[in-house]
């Protein structure tokens, strides 16, 4: 059974409906998974004059599928849920990703090179509206899916390169070579 997720009013003229499965555990999570990464790729649909029937959840029958975009866009269903284990959800990363690879959908049926020069280019875009929205995330690591956990303010490559702790680098507002600093909204969620 679906149940109909209330969008913001900023997201409303982007998708018709958006669905989470009630029958699953924790519907409450698998929501904000959902419209938090439909309010990042929001700028990015606008920006392209893109608009979706239906956003919803799907747990496939293959643990390999993460998403699924049908007839350009009239429907993209997204996996929230770790496969096998419908109670752990999945990192908001991987949503925000599969989001963005079914969008891409949207304009390359198929995955050429093309299609991958798109999700190149609105992971950047992605990359962009976290990191205006106070998240050290960059597109390195939007595009390799491997930022860190959800709502994380330091990416994975930072961390790496820099050896410090995600909480000391947001704390800090320390400006690593290459990155602007970002301002870290208090209570950054989404």
């Amino acid at each position: 059974m679906r149940r109909r997720v209330a969008v913001p009013h900023e997201l409303a003229s982007l998708a018709g409906d958006v669905y989470v499965l009630a029958d699953e555990k924790e519907p409450d999570k698998a929501e904000r998974l959902l419209v938090g990464a439909f309010k990042i790729c929001a700028p990015i649909m606008r920006r392209r004059s893109w608009r979706i029937g239906t956003l919803c959840e799907m747990v496939p029958t293959r643990s390999s599928i993460y998403g699924l975009n049908e007839n350009a866009g009239q429907t993209i269903r997204v996996r929230l849920r770790e496969p096998g284990d419908g109670t752990q959800a999945l990192e908001f990363h991987t949503v925000l990703h599969t989001f963005l690879h079914e969008l891409c959908h949207n304009v390359h049926a198929n995955h050429s090179a093309e299609f991958y020069d798109l999700l190149d280019e609105i992971s950047d875009e992605a990359a962009s509206v976290k990191f205006r929205q106070g998240a050290w995330i960059c597109a390195t690591c939007v595009r390799a899916d491997s930022f860190s956990r959800a709502y994380a303010r330091v990416c994975v490559c930072v961390e790496k390169t820099t050896g410090w702790a995600r909480a000391s680098m947001a704390a800090s507002g320390a400006v690593v070579p290459g990155w602007e600093a970002a301002p870290v909204a208090a209570g950054y969620s989404i």
